[in-house]
């Protein structure tokens, strides 16, 4: 997905950011190329393992001075972008047991 489309799906859901202050959040989120000269393009796009970390950064940086967990955050730009496709996120809850076991000498 270009930048450009990527910016301009987070305005027509009317996340409350600018483009500008999106700008350091897709940068942050790009992975580093080997040959940036000859893979120039690459940086115009975003995968799929990127736009998830642009979605973190995102609603980290929206709700940057707010008393919210990042799950909350995310929680919170994920309900807006289901909501394009007509979709509810749903959380299943689950508990796990976790054994450790510690050798000391």
């Amino acid at each position: 997905m270009p930048w450009s489309s990527l910016f301009q799906l987070l305005l027509d859901i009317d996340i409350g950011m600018l483009e500008h202050t999106m700008i350091p959040c897709f940068a942050t989120s790009k992975m580093v190329l080997i040959d940036e000269m000859n893979e120039k393009k690459k940086y115009d796009e975003i995968v799929f393992v990127e736009f998830l970390e642009f979605i973190a950064w995102v609603a980290d940086y929206k709700f940057r001075d707010w008393q919210m967990t990042l799950y909350q955050k995310l929680l919170t730009i994920l309900e807006k972008l289901f909501a394009l496709i007509k979709e509810k996120v749903i959380i299943k809850s689950y508990e796990v047991e976790i054994k450790t076991t510690f050798l000391f000498k």
